[in-house]
């Protein structure tokens, strides 16, 4: 059933040999048993000489069948003396399970057992206490007190969660946290989020969803602060079960936890936001809040939208970066865009088949039981999209206490060892982004969850704590095969997979009903089983024949779709716009400018929304082709690249510094503060050629000025900024830390004007900013916060007006009467110009493009007029 079951399975490996001379007798003991019969099975038990292998499985089938016997008390007894005096710790671990699970069946059938429940309780918390015993005996001794909610016991939750290797020891520590959460243990938050430093993400999953229960505020609070770590997989569907909760806070008044809940909405992939974000944008002074929502709005507004917010909102240097990112998509110009002939080229590590697969698609192959004679039934995993290394992922369960696990989709598509059969979609609905994320969300969220797996000789689908509500939780689920995760998570979200004889009777589908339970833990082990009423992989995707799956159409994925390719044109600086929609998520876009390929920012493997925008600026000083592609999350992308033209006549620039640090240290004419613990170089992380400026401070809050050479824009236009920069996270133990950049300029190398603020940018970004004519200076002042922040390629450039030629508007070196027209389109808003062609048509020099500078271009075109510019005094 489990593709890398031998690799988590190796202790258990000699328990189901079926070639043992004993096994037929076992088989027939199953047999009775399943019709209530378990006295004989305990008599069995009690022979000396009854090998451990034999043992283990005749508690297993207790453990299956206890509810059909008629005195379900008798049995208990005999069980827990197991757990009290077999030295083998995996005899130990199914005899307590066993008696957990008896207890918990009797006391919630309104059975007097104090007695027993009392005994018991003193055993567990003996148990649990002893930090040498086996983690997975551990955890087993946790779940009883959990199931069995051993109040007396419960304090000693605080002491175990507060032991120092918690953080080493996944089982325990999953157990621990979900059982402080069962009992609403409000105490234990501290230690829980300590948890969320740990290296292993299904401690940090488990300790997240406890925080949800026990604290919806810090949970919010913590969440976020750590959204970067394990690729933020786990916000989404963390985020979503908050969904109410962050919605109250929307659209209550603006308090402390405003800004979270503003950061959490992008989690929520639902447009419903929309709105209430802008609302908040408009009403809100804190910065900061207004900064996340800019960020957040380009992914989700048109370019009138964008126009309407540049227009309302006033500029400020702590969101200059994303209020201008709005404005180039308000002043954006839309360019047809078509197939092209060249090959497109991916960050992947080889390129993978573009009839793959789809985010949330289920695949299967074989599975690796051949040493039981079951690899023919088959194994099966959900495609979780690809992370930022690019590597196509699973969740699946693949292992013993706690189930369900993030992996690599080579596990089911790429062993030679073992037949693949495909990737399946559902037959009766359509898989929308949101269904897949709904979906996708369920099956994360199964990580966090502490699930063991349902081990032979009877492994049900799906196994639950008693008296579940009228739909079982995640929460409530306590052990789950592999198809019963494709078939949970889908039917969850109403997406209805394998139904018993479901075509006459269709309502036995969803197994979240605990009523239908039962019919799916039938379990399909026979080739001459019937798969309208017995359930294995190879029945839930249709390859044995059956009426009573919808999970049977094979998965034809499709490319992303191109919703907005537009520019903007300022001199020489180039804004594309481009924006793709894909059922999956759009994992990144390339683009090939100036004869090399360029990628944008990596979206996370789990994304928010299924449509991505993204803009990259770059100089063009003659017209030519940009080639793009998008490639989804599913690993999909288009053979040929698309190609638009952009036909352009900017000017060449005058470089005034143009900087890369690459040759000596500090630049000539730099100053500011130099060290190691200060500014200095730094060749491991440059953006183009060997090295980049780096200010690396351990000091909290220090900072350090890097000052660039006096230069004079006072002869040239279309002044800007351009440069590199990228903060290195540092994971502390109370959360993640960024240093920090802010920029400013000078107009007297004394008094400065703060540019732009940045923060944690992960990646390399590339920043321009306009400069007056009379700035003379910048100054980089880099924050210290524990970690890097690194800067690179860093330009000052402009066009000088000793070689702009009045008049010349459209730039082709003469002075004519179409300059004319262009000019009085202009002067009337039936176009827009850039600044060199702003400057040119000002040919009275009066600081406006008027349809008096129209008359007069004409003039000189003409002969009327032979000089320009004309000065303000001219009329």
């Amino acid at each position: 059933m489990i593709k890398k079951l031998i690799l988590f399975f190796l202790p258990f490996l000699f328990f189901v040999n079926l070639q043992s001379n004993n096994q037929s007798y076992l088989n027939d003991l199953s047999e009775l048993a399943k019709t209530g019969n378990i006295e004989i099975i305990l008599s069995k038990l009690e022979e000396r000489e009854l090998d451990n292998e034999s043992k283990f499985q005749l508690i297993w089938l207790v453990n299956a069948h206890f509810k059909k016997a008629e005195n379900i008390e008798n049995i208990f007894q005999p069980i827990f003396e197991i757990a009290q005096n077999n030295a083998d710790f995996k005899i130990k671990l199914v005899a307590i399970a066993t008696c957990n699970e008896i207890l918990s069946h009797l006391k919630n059938n309104g059975q007097n057992i104090n007695d027993l429940l009392a005994e018991y309780q003193n055993f567990l918390t003996q148990l649990v206490a002893n930090q040498s015993e086996f983690a997975d005996v551990r955890r087993a001794g946790i779940k009883g007190i959990e199931y069995l909610s051993l109040t007396e016991a419960k304090s000693k939750l605080l002491e175990f969660i507060a032991e120092p290797n918690i953080s080493q020891n996944p089982p325990f520590a999953k157990s621990v946290c979900s059982a402080l959460a069962h009992f609403e243990m409000t105490e234990a938050i501290p230690q829980i989020s300590k948890l969320l430093q740990t290296d292993d993400e299904n401690i940090f999953a488990t300790a997240i969803i406890a925080l949800t229960t026990l604290n919806s505020k810090v949970a919010l609070k913590l969440i976020l602060q750590n959204e970067h770590k394990f690729g933020g997989k786990f916000c989404s569907p963390v985020l979503n079960n908050m969904e109410n909760f962050i919605a109250d806070i929307l659209i209550k008044p603006e308090s402390d936890l405003t800004i979270f809940a503003v950061r959490a909405a992008k989690y929520l992939y639902k447009s419903d936001y929309r709105e209430q974000l802008i609302s908040i944008l408009y009403s809100t002074e804190n910065k900061k809040i207004k900064k996340e929502i800019l960020q957040q709005l380009l992914q989700i507004l048109d370019k009138q939208k964008a126009a309407e917010i540049c227009q309302n909102i006033a500029n400020n240097p702590f969101f200059t970066v994303e209020l201008s990112k709005l404005k180039y998509l308000a002043n954006s110009n839309s360019v047809e865009h078509k197939k092209s002939n060249l090959q497109t080229v991916s960050q992947n590590n080889g390129r993978p088949n573009l009839t793959t697969q789809e985010y949330a698609d289920p695949g299967y192959v074989e599975n690796s039981l051949w040493w039981i004679g079951m690899s023919w039934l088959g194994h099966t995993a959900f495609f979780s999209g690809m992370d930022a290394d690019h590597i196509l992922r699973v969740v699946e369960v693949c292992s013993l206490s706690y189930a369900v696990h993030d992996n690599t989709w080579d596990v089911v598509n790429d062993n030679p060892d073992y037949e693949y059969w495909g990737v399946f979609t559902p037959n009766n609905v359509e898989m929308t982004f949101q269904k897949r994320k709904d979906v996708m969300n369920t099956a994360v969220w199964l990580i966090g969850e502490d699930i063991g797996y349902p081990v032979f000789p009877d492994p049900d689908l799906l196994r639950h704590t008693d008296n579940p509500g009228e739909r079982i939780e995640p929460n409530e689920i306590t052990d789950l095969r592999c198809d019963g995760l494709i078939e949970y998570a889908f039917e969850y979200n109403d997406i209805m997979i394998w139904g018993e004889n479901g075509t006459s009777n269709p309502q036995n589908f969803d197994v979240c009903n605990p009523a239908n339970v039962e019919a799916h833990n039938d379990f399909y082990s026979d080739e001459d089983g019937n798969p309208n009423t017995e359930l294995a992989p190879i029945v839930q995707c249709g390859i044995v024949e059956s009426s009573s799956t919808y999970l049977t159409d094979d998965s034809i994925p499709d490319l992303p779709e191109y919703n907005v390719v537009e520019f903007t044109q300022n001199g020489s600086d180039i804004t594309l716009t481009v924006s793709a929609t894909d059922r999956s998520g759009i994992h990144y876009f390339g683009y090939f400018i100036n004869n090399e390929w360029h990628y944008s920012t990596t979206q996370p493997q789990h994304p928010n929304s299924d449509t991505f925008t993204d803009q990259i600026t770059f100089t063009m000083y003659e017209s030519d082709f940009i080639y793009f592609f998008a490639i989804d999350n599913g690993g999909n992308y288009p053979e040929y690249a698309e190609e638009i033209y952009l036909d352009i006549t900017p000017s060449e620039p005058t470089y005034f510094i143009n900087q890369n640090f690459d040759e000596e240290w500090p630049p000539q004419n730099w100053s500011g503060d130099f060290g190691n613990d200060d500014w200095h170089r730094n060749g491991s992380y440059a953006h183009s050629g060997a090295e980049c400026a780096n200010y690396d401070s351990w000091g909290d809050g220090r900072t350090g000025n890097l000052f660039t050479p006096i230069f004079d824009l006072s002869n040239s236009i279309s002044n800007k900024l351009n440069f590199w920069y990228m903060s290195k996270l540092y994971d502390g133990w109370f959360g993640d830390y960024w240093n920090h950049l802010k920029i400013y300029k000078s107009t007297n190398g004394n008094d400065w004007q703060q540019i732009v603020h940045l923060q944690n940018v992960e990646n390399w970004n590339h920043y321009t900013f306009d400069l007056e004519e009379d700035i003379i200076q910048i100054k980089f002042v880099g924050i210290g916060g524990y970690a890097d922040t690194h800067l690179d390629d860093v330009q000052i450039y402009g066009i000088e007006t000793n070689n702009l030629l009045y008049g010349d508007v459209d730039g082709n070196g003469e002075v004519q009467a179409m300059d004319a027209s262009l000019t009085l389109l202009n002067a009337v808003g039936m176009n827009t110009f850039d600044d060199c062609q702003t400057t040119a048509a000002d040919v009275n020099v009066d600081g406006n493009v008027s349809a008096f500078d129209a008359s007069l271009i004409l003039q000189f075109a003409v002969g009327i007029i032979d000089e320009f510019p004309l000065g303000r005094n001219f009329k």
